[in-house]
This record gives structure tokens, C-alpha cells and sequence, in this order.
């Protein structure tokens, strides 16, 4: 417990930071990126698109998350009207648990690269 001394909080400014994405946040879905393309190149390369929700931290997150890619990914809002309202089950799915779901951008490319719905 003693690296609790020199831990300082991330989020300076809650008001205004609440909903961002922090640089752990981001540095990780980065990294989930590489990992993925180090583990699955020939899937990786057929990606053209990072579907994400209106949130902000949402989009920031996917948007680190493509930084790993060797090529462009176009990143694409979704809404519940949409075809891929099925990537935000905790939305629109009653008995949808958020134990254990893939978060984002994550779950997106899982969708699109394993052909799950």
C-alpha cells in the first residue's frame, strides 16, 4: 500500500474530464490494437471500419485503439437505428449483462473480424 503515497489521480479537473478518455485509456486500447495485429495479421488487414457510440471517450478510444493498424480504418458512428445497434447490447438488451462484455472499439472488430452478431 505504500504506492499510494505516490499515486496521484488521472483526472484533475472531474468536471470537465469525467468523460474523456484518459492516457492509460488510451495507451491501452492501443495496445489491445498491437496485440491484436501481432496475433492476427491476416484479419487485422481486412478491418475497413472501427464502429463507436456518440460518446466522445467512445471515439477517442477507437481512435487510439486504430493508431496500432497498418493502414487507414474510417471510424463510424452508431446509433441505435442503425444496422450495428447490436454492438451496444447494455443498450438496447434487457438481459444483457455487463459482467465480462469486451468494451468498445474491441467489440466492434471482434463482430466484424468472427462474424458474430
Amino acid at each position: 500500500m505504500t504506492f499510494l503515497r505516490k499515486w496521484k489521480n488521472p483526472i484533475d479537473d472531474p468536471e470537465n474530464q469525467m468523460e474523456q478518455i484518459t492516457p492509460t485509456g488510451a495507451r491501452d486500447a492501443t495496445e489491445v490494437g498491437k496485440h491484436l495485429l501481432k496475433h492476427y495479421p491476416h484479419l487485422i488487414s481486412t478491418v475497413k471500419r472501427i464502429n463507436h457510440d456518440k460518446k466522445a471517450r467512445t471515439k477517442d478510444t477507437a481512435r487510439a485503439f486504430a493508431k496500432a493498424f497498418p493502414h487507414d480504418v474510417k471510424l463510424v458512428q452508431i446509433s441505435s437505428e442503425g444496422e450495428f445497434h447490436s454492438t451496444i447490447p447494455h443498450k438496447y438488451c434487457p438481459k444483457f449483462t455487463k459482467v465480462g462484455r469486451i468494451h468498445g472499439p474491441v467489440m466492434c472488430v471482434l463482430i466484424k473480424l468472427g462474424g458474430r452478431r
